[in-house]
């Protein structure tokens, strides 16, 4: 059912995607057939409780009304039945050859009268049920006011909360990312202070290690394309491994809030996701790399447990000069894609924390687009106990928590390939 609804609600259809819609919508006929037959056959339901009593309700008005000699009625809920014989089961064979006469069912969708229903709804409550249309006229009205009231009196506030980092909204950049450096994190104390935890072992050497070919490509290009620097006189120095040449100054990274990444939609429409790890929505999908031992499939997935950006100084071969280049990355924990799910939907898991590919960095560049994670209700029913990071966002104080075992990608057209 919920891969038909995804495919009866795009905002963009062709001829292979109604002939999916076609096929599906004859599987789901199917299904809920059997579903009839044999799940509801093997179970006596019953109307619910507050359904009898309003039916009794009805019965004894009508038997008041109808005289002292009328038969009292049962008190007892009536047996209930699943119905097929409804007009909504009926209409699902008709979308296919709807949408091809009239287009995509968002043209003529009843949701938005229906949702602005909703607040005429809420207003007669207010209202004596006399006078209707004054009453909610001088409701709707009072609460306009009311609104732009608020927003005269502090509309800065309405726009941008005082906690939220300002960040930019260019729609022609792969990502957008705040430029503020008002939450320094120093390297060597944040080490030690979380010295233990497993998310930040070997914290240092994989950024070093992560930043070590991007710097090395934006001096290449330097060199390439002209720069006003100078090259550095003097012999280069030697280092045990390529990644010592790269230093953070003032050995601080510069932690950001959220970080909002441009894409294009299925339906050819520009939209954007934001990524903030102190919230639900931190998980992110980047195209697999068949090198990268972490990938599996055609797209890889991380959780984002911090944003970040640091001033990288390169000390090594082909070195022009010794000032500071801004570097954006993400500090993530990987899933890992599980085969052979019983889903349609891609399942994912987190690999052990003693994996040395568990946890990485992230170039934001890389990144397509944030994803819904969402747990497999029915293929995990277990949960399992997990080490919290300390060093992530909203931490217990246990320091353990439970989790899913195993996730469900809930991102539909991404994985119709082709």
């Amino acid at each position: 059912m919920a891969h038909w609804h995804g495919f009866a609600k795009l905002r963009m259809h062709t001829d292979t995607t109604l002939d999916i819609l076609s096929e599906d919508t004859a599987v789901l006929g199917q299904k809920l057939r059997e579903f009839k037959e044999k799940t509801c056959a093997a179970f006596q339901t019953r109307e619910l409780a507050r359904e009898g009593e309003a039916r009794k309700r009805r019965q004894q008005k009508n038997v008041a009304g109808a005289g002292p000699n009328s038969a009292a009625p049962g008190d007892a809920r009536r047996p209930k039945a699943f119905n097929l014989n409804t007009y909504k089961l009926h209409s699902l064979g008709d979308y296919v050859s709807t949408i091809r006469l009239f287009g995509t069912t968002d043209s003529y969708s009843t949701q938005l009268p229906e949702t602005e229903h909703r607040k005429s709804k809420s207003r007669f409550l207010r209202t004596n049920g006399r006078l209707i249309r004054k009453q909610l006229t001088k409701i709707e009205t009072r609460q306009r006011n009311i609104r732009k009231m608020r927003e005269k009196l502090s509309p800065q506030e309405a726009l941008h909360p005082p906690d939220m980092e300002d960040v930019p909204s260019d729609p022609r950049m792969q990502y957008n990312m705040g430029k503020s450096e008002n939450s320094p994190v120093n390297v060597p104390s944040f080490l030690q202070k979380h010295a233990g935890d497993p998310a930040i072992k070997d914290f240092l050497p994989k950024l070093k290690d992560h930043l070590l070919p991007r710097i090395q490509e934006i001096i290449s290009q330097e060199a390439t394309f002209g720069s006003n620097s100078t090259s550095v006189p003097g012999p280069v120095v030697g280092y045990e491994h390529p990644r010592d040449s790269v230093f953070l100054k003032n050995d601080r990274i510069y932690h950001h809030s959220l970080i909002r990444f441009n894409y294009t939609t299925y339906d050819v429409r520009p939209h954007h996701s934001v990524v903030n790890a102190g919230t639900e929505q931190c998980n992110i999908m980047l195209l697999a790399d068949s090198s990268d031992p972490a990938g599996s499939g055609r797209f890889l997935y991380a959780r984002v447990l911090g944003t970040y950006h640091a001033k990288v100084v390169y000390m090594g071969s082909g070195m022009r000069d010794y000032e500071p280049r801004r570097m954006d990355f993400l500090w993530v924990r990987w899933y890992e894609v599980l085969d052979g799910s019983s889903s349609q939907l891609p399942s994912l898991r987190f690999p052990s924390m003693c994996d040395a590919y568990s946890f990485g960095f992230v170039n934001p560049s890389d990144v397509l687009r944030s994803c819904h994670v969402i747990p497999d209700f029915a293929g995990a029913s277990a949960m399992m106990m997990v080490l919290v990071l300390p060093a992530a966002p909203r931490m217990p104080r246990t320091g353990v928590a439970t989790t899913w075992a195993v996730f469900l990608i809930a991102t539909f057209m991404r994985h119709h390939w082709d």
